[in-house]
């Protein structure tokens, strides 16, 4: 023969029978092995959405959040010592904004800058400047804002008071204001 000896043997029936249950083993485990990676699969995907949501409920808890936000429109008293409230908006020079900020250990502790907004029936922010130098960023675009006032906070509960006093050529319309608190690039409470 030009081919050489043959490579081939011939099985008998009882190792073929023996190599054909040694296959149809692996087959099976081979199919468990499936069953099992999938059943693994998952639950790492169940694991993966359980914790992508709790990152959520972190970050979510990672904000300052206030109380109790006030703010009282005022006027230099007669005689100009101090300042009393005004309901007259013709007389108003100044703006007191106080809130209330709540305990949170999971905020980050150090210097906040907390940011007023104040806007009018008009939705006009008031301001003493121009938009671009009462800016702050807050999801990627800037907001203008009235005042600003720099806290340190360190987890406790704690005042925060935001005076803004109003330039002459601010013009201040009759109607109902809103104020806006913002830290952190987020709102953290309103009036």
């Amino acid at each position: 023969d030009s081919f050489g000896p043959c490579l081939f043997r011939r099985f008998d029936e009882e190792e073929l029978e023996t190599l054909k249950a040694k296959n149809d083993a692996l087959k099976a485990e081979n199919e468990q092995m499936k069953v099992t990676t999938e059943e693994t699969n998952e639950a790492n995907e169940k694991l993966l959405s359980e914790n992508q949501s709790l990152e959520q409920k972190i970050e979510n808890a990672k904000r300052l959040v206030t109380t109790d936000v006030t703010a009282t429109p005022m006027r230099k008293k007669c005689g100009g010592k101090g300042f009393k409230e005004t309901k007259q908006s013709k007389k108003l020079e100044t703006v007191k904004i106080e809130a209330r900020i709540l305990q949170n250990d999971v905020v980050d502790p150090g210097t906040k800058t907390v940011y007023a907004r104040i806007t009018g029936p008009n939705n006009r922010v008031l301001c003493n400047g121009t938009a671009e130098e009462f800016s702050f960023d807050i999801d990627g675009s800037p907001l203008q804002y009235t005042a600003k006032q720099d806290i340190e906070f360190d987890g406790s509960a704690r005042k925060v008071v935001i005076n803004w006093s109003r330039n002459d050529n601010v013009k201040v319309v009759k109607g109902n204001y809103r104020v806006t608190l913002y830290a952190d690039g987020q709102e953290i409470g309103k009036t």
